[in-house]
């Protein structure tokens, strides 16, 4: 799409013809091939720029691409590229790794369906028309608790590209991982200092007797017992 955009499909194709080596305008035209290279590369993984980086023109490896990647069932691979992309779920992963897997597709689907647009206008359009849904499946995917930043992102203007989008949900996905790790080292203290009161003596669970000053009776001056049981007033016992 963005080759198409740049207006240099032409390098992709029979449209024009790769000028002689003395022509003037073959610099011109060789770092625009150049340039159109180095799209084709970006939209690679470095394993798949390894297998084209040996063709010398843009058309050269355009051409190897469709022959790796074409059996002669295109729409079938372009069907299951767009339904793994639709039900392709976090599941627990890393936002890094969910990511990965979710460009990984949308990079096949580029490769095997380009836009045959030829007007910039429409082409601009399309693209963001791609780009947006692209957005929509990657948030869809989300585990539940990126919940609140899926519906901040959606509610942006101008809407936020692919990139912009993981951006905010990797910021999210640290803050909770920071977040995270806290609680855990907030309960393990609490958990500590608990025990910490349990295993020491429990100074109150002496004999409540023990400072208590000692009895001493008014009436005859004796210790252990008071003037109510003092036996010159309630009597001694018989016997």
């Amino acid at each position: 799409m963005k080759r198409a955009g740049q207006e240099k499909h032409s390098h992709l194709t029979d449209d024009i013809a790769q000028p002689a080596d003395t022509d003037p305008t073959f610099n011109k035209w060789r770092a625009s091939d150049c340039q159109v290279k180095s799209w084709l590369f970006d939209a690679m993984q470095p394993n798949q720029i390894k297998r084209f980086i040996r063709y010398d023109t843009a058309k050269q490896v355009w051409a190897a691409i469709k022959q790796t990647y074409s059996d002669g069932t295109d729409e079938a691979k372009i069907y299951d590229l767009h339904r793994r992309s639709f039900i392709m779920k976090q599941a627990g992963a890393s936002v890094a790794k969910y990511y990965s897997e979710l460009t990984e597709i949308f990079q096949e689907l580029d490769q095997l369906s380009p836009s045959t647009m030829e007007h910039p206008k429409d082409i601009e359009t399309r693209c963001k028309e791609v780009e947006r849904l692209r957005v929509y499946i990657f948030l869809a995917g989300l585990d539940n608790n990126f919940d609140q930043i899926r519906g901040e992102i959606l509610r942006m203007e101008p809407k936020p590209e692919l990139e912009a989008a993981y951006a905010h949900i990797k910021r999210e996905s640290n803050r909770q991982g920071t977040m995270s790790e806290v609680g855990v080292t907030s309960e393990a203290m609490a958990l500590a200092t608990a025990r910490s009161k349990q295993s020491r003596p429990n100074n109150y669970s002496v004999d409540p007797t023990r400072n208590r000053p000692p009895m001493k009776c008014t009436k005859c001056g004796l210790d252990n017992h008071t003037i109510k049981g003092c036996y010159e007033i309630i009597g001694y016992p018989e016997g």
